[in-house]
């Protein structure tokens, strides 16, 4: 029931969350067949959220079991479908306890239902694939051993992409990739089981790391660097698809650089980090420093962009007073908290469950105060409306600020300004 009840509000939020949310190849997720779903996990409780708004069908996720500690909170998770996992690092005196979530996995397959695990068993915020642990797979096997392998069960792979975990308004590209049928390995398992799981293991990984980035150990900042360089020269403004696989080739150049040519490597990872070093000092992300950007930093377009910001100021202030205060709560929240995989999850519940209390308490004091259905029900539309105007109206601010600092570099330090742009274009070469 609960499940049912927070699936709409939770589908509207994450729309509001991210600025971009998007799937490839969304139908293989609503097939009427055992499903067992696994994915990255690189942001804690968001990468069921964002996989699960896009399911026609029910969808019921694995979890770390310290988190079904309290009871309270027990309850709230199983309402949502979350079932408890648990791992040596959480203590070895509650493993025996996975026996009974495997079996109940088991009972959801045979019923025809989704169940997602994380086989990483960790959730890091890295743009790379950790080491896959054996408990899908047996999982997977010891369903369809119950059913005389005759449960026609698939593992579906999906690959989360987010181009910020931790932020607020950043995008999310979500790429199912081809399901693995566990029929292929009937004949090893019957003849050697440790090898068919060791086999179906390798396969979960191979088909993982074909619907996300991988970024080899420790190229971390000079990935995101030259991505943010080469964004604009592969992929432009086009969609997150057209992005992601931009990304993709980024990532697999300078994974063989590295291996290959590490004289040339180094040089590379020198120049992007000098360049981001440089445009930081200068308050210019490294992703703005586009042509369009650019092209639009003039006198005359800077003045079109400024007085089209005064003529907002007046709603924009006004959308902050009804809106600001849940956002700046949870914001401040999320920013204590030391994992950094866990940010989004609290920032984002916190701020959606905070905002819905908010607009309530508004609407009982418009409605109190005014004694008027209409006027109530015109708030009602209004705050919300006057919340997505500043959500877009702090975008262009921010845009308009960037175009204004490029500006300033290009006309009163030009030498600058051409140093950056020969960087860039040699780090295009890539």
């Amino acid at each position: 029931m609960l499940y049912q009840i927070l699936k709409p509000i939770v589908s509207f939020a994450i729309r509001v969350f991210y600025k971009r949310i998007q799937i490839e190849n969304a139908e293989r997720l609503n097939e009427d067949v055992p499903t067992l779903l696994i994915a990255n996990h690189s942001n804690s409780f968001m990468d069921a959220l964002v996989v699960g708004i896009f399911s026609k069908r029910n969808i019921y996720s694995l979890a770390r079991g310290d988190a079904f500690k309290k009871k309270f909170f027990a309850r709230i998770l199983d309402g949502m479908r979350i079932i408890p996992i648990y791992r040596k690092e959480e203590g070895k005196h509650d493993l025996a306890k996975n026996d009974a979530t495997f079996e109940r996995c088991v009972k959801l397959l045979k019923e025809k239902e989704v169940v997602t695990i994380y086989p990483e068993s960790i959730s890091v915020t890295e743009k790379r694939l950790r080491k896959l642990r054996k408990g899908a797979a047996r999982i997977a096997f010891r369903a369809e051993e119950q059913n005389n392998f005759e449960l026609n069960l698939r593992v579906l792979p999906v690959g989360i992409n987010y181009s910020n975990a931790k932020n607020f308004r950043s995008d999310v590209y979500i790429n199912v990739g081809e399901p693995i049928q566990l029929r292929e390995f009937k004949e090893l398992y019957k003849t050697d089981a440790a090898k068919a799981i060791i086999a179906l293991k390798q396969k979960m990984e191979t088909a993982l790391k074909e619907v996300m980035v991988n970024v080899s150990n420790g190229m971390d900042e000079v990935y995101e660097n030259a991505v943010d360089i080469l964004h604009e020269k592969y992929s432009g403004e086009k969609s997150l698809k057209a992005e992601h696989e931009s990304n993709v080739r980024v990532a697999e150049q300078l994974n063989a650089l590295q291996k290959n040519d590490s004289a040339k490597f180094q040089l590379l990872k020198e120049s992007s980090l000098q360049h981001g070093e440089i445009l930081k000092t200068l308050q210019i992300p490294v992703k703005k420093f586009t042509k369009k950007n650019i092209e639009k930093a003039t006198m005359i377009s800077l003045l079109v962009q400024f007085i089209l910001l005064q003529l907002g100021l007046l709603l924009h202030i006004v959308g902050l007073v009804l809106n600001y205060l849940p956002y700046r709560f949870a914001y401040k929240t999320a920013d204590k908290v030391k994992q950094i995989h866990f940010h989004a999850s609290v920032n984002f519940a916190i701020g959606m469950f905070g905002w819905l209390f908010y607009y309530l308490l508004q609407l009982i004091v418009l409605s109190i105060i005014s004694k008027n259905i209409l006027i109530t029900a015109f708030g009602a539309l209004f705050i919300p409306a006057s919340g997505m105007f500043c959500i877009h109206y702090y975008s262009f601010f921010k845009k308009v600020l960037v175009r204004y600092e490029i500006f300033k570099l290009k006309y009163g330090n030009s030498a600058l300004f051409e140093k950056l742009l020969e960087q860039r274009q040699m780090l295009a070469l890539i």
